[in-house]
């Protein structure tokens, strides 16, 4: 073989190593090399935009605080919506203001922590279902590390006002991290033993306030057992009034305890604000009379106390009704004796039942009866009821509601004293001359059809032997539609 042939390929190349020609492996490598300058330059160029962006929301945050500070007529609204425009760069000075300036400085440099805060709170709340990433997000998180830092320093402040109003801040935003939230409802607790009523009364007024755009408080959890000890201790009423309004705002389901206590206060003012409060809110929600409630032990011991209240409530006669609908109010009264609960609930529900039944009274008894029905279950309040035997019978012929009389004789047919007495009772109004008496009579004798014999006997002697049509009809329809329900739902008793 000749002299190069037989060498391979790639032994003859006179160019660069690629064979394309001298210097081609040098041009790839400067092409890399540029390509990687621009990366770099675009990076540090937008990392030089952003400390230059930095730069300028740091001055113009000091400009906003000064101007704070001047505190000129008319311009603290128009400084926070520019604090709001720089948005969460405003994080660093203001921390550092709040932790280094003078006195009023400091309230100056607050108002600019509250607006990162309201701005991290927004970013917080912001959600992505897609993807997760909500943009901003770690700014929004170290910003709010910053000035929370400075916030809980401030606890500490000399200034009382600079001490409450950045516990109010914290309160108001994210509902983390716990222990600085602790340590801000300490603060206000603080603040509500300064020996001035106005003092305390406006510590009381900043708590609960619902946010920029509306929606529950944000600082009820916290506030709750700091404005409970206020509506229960408090000397000056005025207070213990702000207190119950304050607690009306945060809705919080705790505060029925000592709203319910607010009732029996000593000031008719703040009776009347509990009362609102409890009427307006969910704390007496009609919806709750259910068999499906489980009303829990602190609920009952909540609203206990109030069982005098609520009984007084059932009466048209309430002197501090002024404000309020009267039937609306009887209404909410069945549902706080329900949620009281015990035999100390039963006579007041039992005893509305009393009399004729008057115009526009029919959810009202429907509502009574349903609470004593589920009330029975427990037998405390089923031997209480034993000594409300002819309330319970008057139910039982109401003569327009059917689910009255089925509820009565639910908890009649529980003790047998009430089945036998409610059942003669019954047949000897089945005897009565009115053929409308007599149809009421006989269908709450069907009521009794599984338990009592002589309910059945009557039943049949109606059906066979009165003289209006009307009647044998419903003793007819009252024997079978029970026997029916009953066998499949009793079918034990044989």
């Amino acid at each position: 073989m000749g002299g190069g042939a037989g060498r391979g390929p790639g032994i003859h190349r006179t160019g660069g190593r690629d064979g394309r020609g001298p210097g081609a492996g040098e041009a790839g490598v400067k092409k890399w090399v540029v390509g990687a300058a621009v990366v770099a330059g675009v990076v540090f160029g937008w990392l030089a935009a952003g400390d230059a962006a930095r730069a300028y929301a740091g001055r113009q945050t000091r400009e906003l605080i000064g101007r704070l500070v001047e505190d000129k007529p008319g311009e603290r609204e128009e400084v926070r919506r520019a604090l709001w425009g720089v948005g969460l760069g405003a994080a660093p000075v203001a921390a550092d203001v709040l932790r280094r300036g003078g006195l009023r400085e400091r309230r100056a440099a607050l108002v600019a922590c509250e607006t990162v805060v309201e701005s991290c709170l927004m970013n917080f709340e912001t959600m992505n279902c897609v993807t997760g990433f909500v943009p901003g997000r770690g700014e929004a998180e170290r910003a709010f590390d910053t000035v929370g830092a400075a916030l809980e320093g401030a606890f500490g402040d000399a200034d009382a006002g600079v001490r409450r109003e950045a516990a109010r801040i914290v309160l108001a935003g994210p509902d983390r991290p716990a222990d600085r939230r602790a340590r801000a409802a300490e603060v206000f607790r603080e603040a509500l033993r300064d020996p001035d009523p106005a003092a305390r009364r406006d510590v009381v007024d900043s708590l609960c306030r619902s946010g920029r755009y509306g929606g529950l408080p944000r600082d009820g959890a916290e506030a709750l057992p700091v404005l409970g000890e206020v509506v229960v201790k408090d000397p000056d009423a005025a207070v213990r009034g702000a207190a119950v309004e304050a607690l009306g705002r945060g809705q919080e389901a705790g505060a029925a305890g000592p709203l319910v206590a607010a009732l029996a206060d000593g000031d008719v003012s703040v009776r009347r604000a509990a009362k609102w409060v409890l009427l307006s809110g969910h704390y007496l929600n009609e919806e709750v009379v259910d068999p499906r409630t489980r009303v829990t032990p602190e609920a009952r011991a909540a609203f206990r106390p109030g069982v005098p209240v609520f009984a007084g409530w059932l009466t048209r006669d309430d002197p501090e009704a002024e404000l309020v609908d009267r039937e609306q109010c009887r209404r909410k009264a069945v549902v706080g004796l329900f949620r009281a609960g015990g035999p100390g609930a039963v006579g007041p529900l039992a005893e509305a039942l009393r009399g004729p039944r008057q115009a526009g009274d029919g959810d009202f008894r429907r509502a009574v009866v349903t609470v004593l029905e589920l009330l029975a279950a427990d037998a405390d309040c089923l031997a209480a009821l034993g000594g409300y035997q002819a309330e319970l019978r008057g139910a039982l012929v109401d003569p327009r509601d059917r689910e009255v009389r089925s509820l009565s004789a639910s908890i009649l047919r529980r003790t047998r004293p009430g089945t036998d007495g409610a059942v003669a009772e019954l047949v000897a109004r089945s005897a009565r001359p009115d053929p409308k008496v007599r149809a009421v009579a006989v269908e709450a004798l069907g009521l009794f059809v599984p338990t009592s014999e002589e309910a059945r006997r009557a039943l049949r002697r109606a059906e066979e032997g009165d003289v209006d049509a009307g009647v044998r009809e419903a003793a007819r329809r009252a024997r079978e539609d029970w026997i029916f329900i009953f066998e499949k739902k009793y079918w034990w008793l044989g």
